[in-house]
């Protein structure tokens, strides 16, 4: 299992930061990242594609939950999950619940999902689960956001810097990307995000390579 499927499968066991179930609102905000920052998120096409079956599965419960019909699920012969929402109806009582008309010109973060600031903290949750990976640290500190939409990133970006982050940006073949290349950074918010087991292995393998490090510089000397 690599690194950033250990890093998913935790956050989907749906624990907070402080290792409590979350809260409505929170439920609300996690479910609300998730489809937000699915390549396909309007009027006209709504949905996600996954190698992660719980991923997929996840995002298939939450828009049961807010249509009350199940959406369109297929797998493909490689193992990737596609989950869509296939009718306008549904579509529109998804934007709805998350207080759009789906007559918007750029896709924003609306705000009004995030009542508390636990509530951050699940937005960034369902997001990375959405849209984000991580680097083995093993090999490098990187974690990332690949994004459709440049207003979105911007407003992720802004969110991220509200809890002292510091996301770096690129464009990388047309897809927009917020990173994070020191430990310190990764670590925190994979704290942030409840991920509390995996920054824990991130730190002790940091504490490791630099212990090597320095013995391999006096063996050198």
């Amino acid at each position: 299992m690599s690194f950033a499927t250990k890093v998913k499968e935790e956050l989907l066991q749906g624990q907070t930061a402080f290792g409590t179930k979350p809260r409505a609102c929170c439920h609300h905000a996690e479910l609300y990242g998730l489809l937000l920052f699915c390549r396909d998120f309007s009027k006209s096409r709504m949905g996600i594609k996954t190698d992660n079956e719980g991923i997929a599965l996840k995002y298939a419960t939450g828009v049961l939950e807010l249509t009350g019909h199940r959406p369109f699920m297929t797998q493909s012969e490689s193992g990737r999950d596609r989950v869509t929402v296939p009718t306008a109806a549904d579509r529109s009582k998804i934007l709805a619940a998350f207080g759009y008309s789906g007559n918007e010109v750029t896709r924003r973060l609306n705000r009004a999902n995030l009542e508390f600031d636990c509530c951050h903290a699940a937005v960034l949750r369902g997001a990375f689960l959405s849209c984000g990976t991580v680097t083995d640290p093993e090999k490098d500190y990187h974690l990332e956001f690949i994004l459709s939409a440049k207003v979105l990133c911007n407003d992720l970006m802004k969110l991220l810097s509200e809890w002292n982050l510091t996301p770096k940006y690129v464009q990388r073949n047309g897809a927009h990307v917020v990173y994070f290349k020191d430990s310190e950074s990764v670590e925190d918010l994979l704290t942030l995000m409840g991920a509390t087991e995996s920054s824990l292995d991130l730190m002790g393998t940091k504490m490791y390579k630099d212990m090597r490090n320095r013995v391999n510089r006096r063996v050198n000397f």
